[in-house]
């Protein structure tokens, strides 16, 4: 392998290490461990790696202050979103600064201009709903690296990270109808955004693989508590034609469900089957329990911020991170429970 053809990537590969890593080691920093160091410094003597100093000493010219801009942090799944990737941030020494647009276009467009204004080296962002191009395109004109975090907007190009919101839903699906149920909901998300589009593709899919007859209405809600219930004392009214079973957007939406039906008096995991989708904190203390997708919010907080870092350190962006989930199954889904919270 010739020397000038070898990346950080290819060390990183050999190493069994991130690229930020790498990064951080040929730049000297002591944040690194002494076997992980030693590690990737033999990779480097194995490979023939190169380190460009003069490249680097262009990159170095920088404030060390990256910039996170999410929707709100009054939903729990932002919040542990946000604490992954100062926590990543803290760990490898850089300064977050931090703000939230509550899916105002304005807000976001005046937030990226403050990213802007205070000189960040890249900026991870969770875009707001319908955000046009030309507002991520700002970041991009002023050579901003930029990362996109649980949210895409077609046409940009930044790397994504985020939860596989398709293999998801679609385990939701295929338990709905173990279950037998065969008119399901899916209920809240904004209407247009990647996120809810990806979930509804999955659940589909589900449906499109079983030779029950099963019936999916789909209808879109402000993602929140009170959207959920709202919506779910909608589909309550309908009588004879309610559903058997709701998946809700998020866990945010489910829990404004759980309310609804209980002050109708409908039996949740019964009458009416309930899962969420992300798996926050108070999903389990739920009554009942939430049956939801595990999203691991911390930890595509954590990948985007090492994404961003990598970006940084290398010149280039890594692909999309898909980042991986899984079913918690609980009592609100109709499956035996034995009352302990996990």
């Amino acid at each position: 392998m010739h020397a000038n053809r070898v990346t950080l990537a290819d060390v990183a590969a050999d190493a069994g290490v991130s690229k930020a890593t790498v990064s951080l080691v040929v730049r000297e920093s002591p944040l690194v461990a002494d076997d992980t160091r030693a590690r990737v410094l033999q990779s480097i003597e194995r490979i023939g790696y190169v380190y460009n100093r003069a490249a680097a000493g262009l990159r170095s010219r920088r404030t060390g202050t990256l910039g996170l801009i999410v929707s709100t942090i009054s939903n729990p799944f932002w919040a542990e979103l946000v604490n992954g990737a100062e926590s990543k941030f803290s760990e490898l020494g850089q300064t977050l600064l931090f703000t939230q647009h509550s899916e105002s276009l304005a807000a976001q467009k005046r937030q990226i201009e403050v990213m802007l204004e205070n000189r960040v080296d890249g900026v991870l962002v969770v875009p707001a709903v319908t955000t046009p191009l030309d507002q991520l395109a700002r970041l991009r004109t002023a050579g901003i690296p930029t990362v996109m975090v649980s949210r895409r907007v077609a046409g940009v190009r930044a790397p994504y990270v985020g939860s596989d919101n398709r293999a998801g839903a679609r385990r939701v699906g295929e338990h709905l109808i173990e279950h037998g149920c065969r008119q399901i909901e899916f209920l809240g998300g904004f209407a247009g955004s990647s996120p809810r589009a990806e979930r509804e593709e999955g659940l589909l899919a589900a449906v499109a693989t079983t030779r029950a007859a099963v019936d999916v209405t789909s209808t879109p809600t402000v993602p929140s508590r009170e959207g959920g219930y709202e919506a779910a004392r909608n589909l309550i009214k309908r009588g004879t034609a309610r559903p058997d079973a709701i998946f809700a957007y998020n866990d945010d939406v489910a829990a404004g469900v759980l309310a609804a039906l209980v002050d109708a008096g409908v039996e949740v995991g019964t009458d009416i089957r309930v899962v969420g989708f992300d798996d926050v904190p108070g999903a389990k203390y739920s009554i009942p329990p939430l049956t939801t997708v595990n999203s691991r919010p911390a930890l595509i907080g954590a990948i985007a911020a090492e994404t961003l870092l990598t970006y940084l350190a290398d010149g280039e962006a890594d692909a999309d991170v898909i980042v991986p989930n899984s079913l918690s199954v609980r009592a609100s889904c109709g499956c035996a429970y034995d009352g302990r919270v996990k």
